[in-house]
């Protein structure tokens, strides 16, 4: 467990994760998808931070407060609940210890690769990848392959319970937008792990915003 690292923009965010090491990077968007599409077809609702410290849905679940910022903010990996196996954790992507934990809730992550450009275009790194998806809720997954395998959803006017209810936004400014996922702690219905939030320019830097460094093997 740990205090999240938040208030860091999105070059600061890689920044990071490179002093950690050359296998190190930000979490890349098909990665995060990879896990949310895990949690899917195995059943796991992944629970997580989504309403001033603790799950709305699971008022079971308990976390521990930030002591740095205990306005709703936990500390990462705190999620616990009486009575589960030691290697059960419903904050994880498998439910398991074994899971990537807070994909859902207590801090939006930066993810390295989508962002929307000056033109109100979708990138993918320094490609364009067509345009920028609407707002709303992930009603289904968008049917061009390179956009399903980076999560972006359909936007529908109700919520999915196939997607968590969870939702799509983004900015409509002419402004170099960066990727955030996830959601925050006082969001709600909001945040999950197929929540994206195209709105935030990437010399953002939130207390509720952070980041998740990856290591690569190869």
């Amino acid at each position: 467990m740990c205090v999240p690292w938040a208030m860091i923009d999105f070059d600061e965010a890689i920044a990071a994760c490179r002093r950690l090491g050359p296998q190190s990077h930000l979490m890349r968007d098909e990665a995060w998808t990879a896990c949310a599409v895990w949690s899917q077809i195995h059943g796991i609702t992944v629970r997580g931070n989504s309403g001033l410290g603790e799950d709305p849905e699971d008022p079971d679940l308990a976390f521990i407060a930030d002591p740095t910022y205990p306005d709703g903010r936990v500390l990462t990996g705190s999620g616990h609940k009486a009575g589960l196996q030691p290697d059960q954790d419903p904050t994880s992507h498998t439910g398991t210890t074994e899971g990537v934990v807070d994909l859902n809730g207590n801090v939006n992550e930066w993810t390295l690769d989508l962002g929307v450009d000056t033109q109100d275009r979708l990138t993918y790194g320094s490609l364009v990848i067509g345009t920028a998806p609407n707002r709303g809720y992930v009603g289904r997954l968008d049917t061009s392959a390179g956009r399903r395998r980076l999560g972006l959803g359909i936007a529908a006017s109700a919520g999915n319970p196939w997607f968590g209810n969870d939702y799509l936004e983004r900015a409509k400014v002419r402004q170099d937008i960066r990727c955030m996922r996830g959601g925050h702690w006082g969001e709600n219905e909001l945040t999950g792990v197929w929540c994206v939030f195209l709105n935030c320019l990437r010399t953002f830097r939130l207390i509720n915003g952070g980041f998740r460094p990856c290591l690569r093997y190869d």
